[in-house]
């Protein structure tokens, strides 16, 4: 028969082995949370440098639209001089 102090000592152990699992959850929930935050910080950066190249490229497409126009209007233009092309 096992002594009243053997017993004891395994429900102790037992205890303790409930709780070393339920802090590893815990641990392991917060490290995914901060994770997640992190990600979500990460995308927003990202929306925001996208929002500025979108900006950039729509800035980009006005100027070389001007551009062809410029380029197309020159060459319609009768040369100074009389000479055709």
């Amino acid at each position: 028969m096992k002594s009243a102090s053997v017993c004891a000592l395994r429900r102790k152990v037992g205890r303790s082995r409930q709780r070393d699992r339920t802090l590893s959850v815990w641990t392991d929930f917060g490290d995914a949370l901060r994770k997640a935050i992190l990600m979500q910080e990460r995308v927003d950066q990202l929306a925001v440098a996208v929002d500025r190249m979108t900006d950039r490229l729509q800035d980009h497409d006005r100027r070389l639209v001007r551009i062809e126009t410029m380029i197309e209007l020159a060459q319609r233009k009768p040369l100074p001089g009389g000479s055709a092309r």
